[in-house]
């Protein structure tokens, strides 16, 4: 787990992640600019030593990946 899957495009070949990247690039840009947009929120809070904000996003985080595992998990099941 952790590493070995998240690093797992680094394993692949250039050529593929070239063409996948180049092929949904008006979606990884905006994907990208969602992204910076968070971290920096997120720089800003650490930088002001925002405990209240930071606990609020982490709390949010939680809950978000909860409610995905949870429709997740009720999708494997199979219907009865």
């Amino acid at each position: 787990g952790g590493f070995r899957d998240t690093s797992r495009v680094a394993a692949s070949e250039a050529s593929m992640f070239l063409d996948i990247l180049m092929t949904n690039r008006d979606n990884i840009g905006r994907q990208l600019d969602l992204f910076i947009q968070h971290i920096t929120q997120l720089r800003a809070w650490l930088e002001a030593e925002d405990e209240e904000a930071l606990v609020e996003r982490l709390s949010a985080n939680r809950r978000a990946r909860q409610a995905w595992f949870a429709e997740y998990e009720a999708r494997k099941r199979p219907a009865i």
